[in-house]
């Protein structure tokens, strides 16, 4: 009897497989609307699911656009560890012209209150992205930002900005010497996770570009996601602090006090990441999913997305020029309804 049990158990294990490959395949990779480069799930520390396109892997390094910020905002949670930043410190210390209110923490959870526009195709003439990014601002994308109006209050607005991920590096490059600030990354991040092809441009002054140029791997981008599921833990060795796992899942207050308008509608974000919470006037943005996920989020439909409460991982690259992915459809597909009755939260 305690056979049949094991193999029946099994047999329907095989079937959840089979019939969740079968819909990630039609989703992603079968599907006219997208064009996915690869998708990985990772569950309990075992993939779930892989595959990629052609001319495409999960262990092929990719540009990772705007998910690049979370990244950048990791490493902000390692220095503070190491005592080389504090959340609460002025930016004014190393910017005298910006608002002497302004702090880290403003600058990671998107509200400095500095004018942005972060619009690209639908506005490129006005984008002060693309400004920053491709014309002659590219020489010292921080000083362009520290330039900017102040036209709210620090915390009093939230607005996204590719300017602030690459201010806020801007501050962490003054806190080391060069060939520090330099090989950061690699030896705080990187390398204590095995982590051995990545690339990373700067921009003239040296400065890493936060908003947008990380190339990395989906299997090396998973590595972040699953310290952060240890909880800053790698093989032993405490990364950054335990607490910057809940700080960075903490809702940044900016965003209820701010009308989202398009796809970021009832959208949340934490610290340089965004989140799931429950908007007070929109509810979740993504129904099926869990209210504990962080989200790295880029360009043309790349994503990382970490789910402690079911400790997983999941990763998209992808070339998404048409139409908007909806991660949804994804969370879907994992957890159908569970998260929408409210058997779970």
């Amino acid at each position: 009897m305690k056979k049949l049990i094991i193999l029946a158990l099994a047999f329907n294990s095989f079937l959840a497989h089979a019939t969740l490959k079968k819909g990630f395949d039609s989703l992603l990779f079968n599907n006219d609307k997208y064009s996915t480069k690869s998708f990985l799930v990772i569950k309990d520390g075992k993939t779930l699911y892989q595959n990629s396109s052609k001319l495409y892997s999960v262990e092929k390094k990719q540009r990772v656009w705007s998910a690049t910020k979370s990244i950048a905002g990791t490493l902000i949670g390692i220095a503070e560890k190491h005592g080389l930043i504090n959340r609460n410190e002025l930016v004014s210390k190393y910017y005298p012209k910006v608002s002497n209110k302004l702090t880290i923490q403003h600058l990671l959870n998107m509200s400095s209150g500095l004018t942005w526009n972060e619009s690209y195709e639908s506005n490129p003439l006005n984008s002060d992205v693309l400004k920053m990014l491709y014309i002659s601002n590219f020489k010292d994308m921080a000083k362009f930002v520290s330039k900017k109006d102040q036209k709210y209050q620090p915390g009093e607005y939230f607005n996204y900005s590719s300017g602030e991920s690459n201010f806020l590096m801007s501050v962490l490059q003054k806190k080391l010497s060069l060939s520090d600030y330099e090989s950061f990354p690699w030896r705080k991040l990187f390398i204590p996770l095995g982590i051995k092809d990545v690339t990373w441009e700067r921009d003239h002054q040296n400065n890493f570009v936060a908003s947008s140029y990380l190339y990395i791997s989906p299997v090396d981008l998973a590595k972040i996601g699953q310290l952060y599921l240890n909880k800053g833990e790698w093989n032993g060795v405490q990364i950054f602090d335990e607490e910057w796992v809940e700080f960075s899942s903490l809702n940044s207050p900016s965003t209820f006090k701010t009308e989202l308008k398009g796809h970021m509608s009832g959208a949340t974000y934490g610290a340089h990441w965004w989140l799931n919470k429950a908007h007070p006037k929109f509810g979740k943005k993504h129904k099926n999913a869990p209210v504990d996920i962080l989200m790295a989020l880029g360009h043309h439909g790349q994503s990382m997305t970490i789910i402690p409460s079911e400790k997983m991982i999941i990763v998209r690259t992808a070339n998404d020029r048409e139409n908007r992915f909806n991660l949804n459809d994804v969370f879907s597909l994992l957890f159908k309804d569970k998260y929408v009755r409210g058997e779970a939260k």
